[in-house]
């Protein structure tokens, strides 16, 4: 019995990570803009401050250890990703494969082709805009933290700027309606 169940929760932790075969050495490509001030030190909240390291920048995966996501660029850089579960409840190695690609996300890619092209330039920019759907908001901006968004059904995503400011995304229809910010004094439209 403990090993079926065994079986079961490493075939369900697998298929958590999606299709991709996550190994060491190995070359990926980022799914999301990804930010950081220290390029060691990346919270897995993905504050938007600091550089932004590009959608579909080719990397070389270092390692995942426990909670940390090392990796390097073509140049060399090294970056980690700090992953903290309190406030992205999901395991290391799915949140990777969220961020990562096995393969170029631009090239060939029918879901980067059916965006438009307000969208391919927010995505460029890691930028939110009104008109531009889920799909491209997270290429733009990447995922929201499942602690306060925990299901991308909903019509309300939330993402921080900082451990302060945050931005609420608002959906109709699929759709960015508004873009709202929260400031330590209210709100903001962006």
């Amino acid at each position: 019995m403990i090993r079926v169940l065994l079986l079961l929760f490493l075939t369900l932790l697998a298929g958590s990570a999606g299709a991709l075969e996550i190994k060491n050495g190995s070359t990926y490509y980022t799914r999301v803009n990804l930010w950081y001030e220290n390029p060691e030190n990346i919270p897995s909240t993905n504050y938007h401050r600091g550089e932004m390291l590009p959608v579909n920048t080719k990397v070389k995966l270092v390692r995942i250890k426990n909670a940390l996501i090392s990796f390097e660029d073509e140049d060399g850089q090294r970056f980690t990703i700090m992953h903290n579960p309190s406030y992205v409840h999901i395991h290391a190695r799915e949140l990777f494969a969220r961020l990562f690609s096995d393969t170029d996300v631009m090239l060939g890619n029918e879901a980067y082709e059916k965006f438009t092209d307000l969208e391919k330039e927010n995505i460029q920019k890691g930028t939110l805009s009104v008109g531009m759907g889920k799909d491209a908001a997270i290429m733009a901006y990447g995922y929201p933290p499942t602690h306060k968004t925990p299901s991308l059904d909903r019509p309300v995503w939330r993402y921080w700027d900082n451990r302060v400011e945050q931005v609420l995304v608002y959906f109709k229809g699929g759709k960015i309606s508004k873009v709202e910010g929260i400031m330590p004094g209210g709100f903001v439209v962006k």
